[in-house]
């Protein structure tokens, strides 16, 4: 028995410790319906959580896009902060579930109340 205990409390801090991201891809491709957003538990060697989005286009015309999100090591991520262009972006952030919307989005969500009650008290 103290065995079994002794080894559940050695790794009790890792897995309270261990950071949390979301993880999913999506693309112009894909079937929006069909994009399931999850978390996941890092590997010990990721400190960050990661966001990315590329678009390319090719010559007719048509654009692609990509987006991720996903844990990250010091390969791809070494401080926190958006790198690259608008269209070819990568972004790490170091904090649980930090990797969740676009910063678009999450302007955006933080914009709306602010539209609602300045529609209800001025209109």
């Amino acid at each position: 028995m103290f065995p079994r205990l002794f080894a559940f409390l050695a790794i009790l801090p890792i897995a309270v410790l261990s950071l949390q991201c979301y993880n999913y891809m999506k693309s112009s491709q894909m079937n929006p319906a069909a994009i399931q957003t999850t978390s996941q538990t890092c590997p010990p060697d990721s400190f960050f959580c990661v966001k990315s989005f590329q678009q390319s286009q090719d010559m007719n015309g048509f654009q692609t896009w990509i987006e991720t999100r996903n844990c990250a090591n010091q390969q791809v991520c070494q401080r926190n902060g958006c790198f690259g262009q608008q269209f070819d972006q990568v972004c790490c952030c170091n904090g649980n579930f930090c990797n969740s919307a676009t910063e678009k989005v999450g302007m955006l969500a933080m914009l709306a109340p602010i539209a609602v009650y300045a529609v209800n008290h001025f209109v």
